[in-house]
């Protein structure tokens, strides 16, 4: 029963979003737990294994807004490029605690504001802390270019962001 319910809550969910990024495909593929990925960039999800997140916790990960085409992903832990290869600049922990403290929304990806190929992460797990992704380095793939900083000390374990109207900035 309980599962049967997640599943159906889990359908209500990605219904949900795909209506949400009709315009945007930031959100077009999912990278999540157990090795899982979604894709909706052909309006049906597709499910297809990664060799990332063996992990019971929450992960997040960002597509090219034009293309839909998996751009990073992170556990809010280590982060990796579309080719799933952990990003050499990530040499620490993102700042979120190790998996088996288990957090259900450890990052959050969020566009520079002004700058189309950089990326910021938050993370939660006891201080609120971001890490600068650079999309132009390494030929595209991406890397760290600015190791975690803390914003906020004693915080809980969760993040969530959304869109402002009119595609003018981001939420947190």
């Amino acid at each position: 029963m309980r599962f049967t319910l997640s599943r159906i809550l889990l359908s209500i969910l990605l219904c949900a979003c795909v209506c949400t990024y009709a315009q945007n495909r930031s959100g077009n593929v999912w990278c999540f737990g157990y090795q899982n990925q979604l894709n909706f960039n052909t309006g049906i999800p597709v499910s297809s294994s990664i060799p990332l997140f063996n992990i019971q916790g929450g992960s997040a990960s960002v597509a090219d807004s034009a293309t839909g085409n998996l751009l990073f992903s992170t556990d809010g832990i280590s982060v990796w490029d579309n080719t799933s290869t952990q990003m050499p600049g990530n040499t620490t922990s993102l700042g979120a605690p190790p998996s088996s403290y288990w957090t259900s929304m450890p990052a959050l990806i969020v566009p520079m504001p002004g700058q189309s190929k950089k990326y910021y992460i938050f993370t939660t797990g006891g201080a609120i802390s971001y890490t600068v992704i650079d999309m132009t380095l390494r030929g595209g793939l991406g890397d760290v270019s600015q190791q975690p900083h803390v914003l906020l000390q004693d915080t809980c374990a969760r993040i969530t962001g959304t869109f402002i109207a009119g595609n003018r900035g981001t939420w947190g």
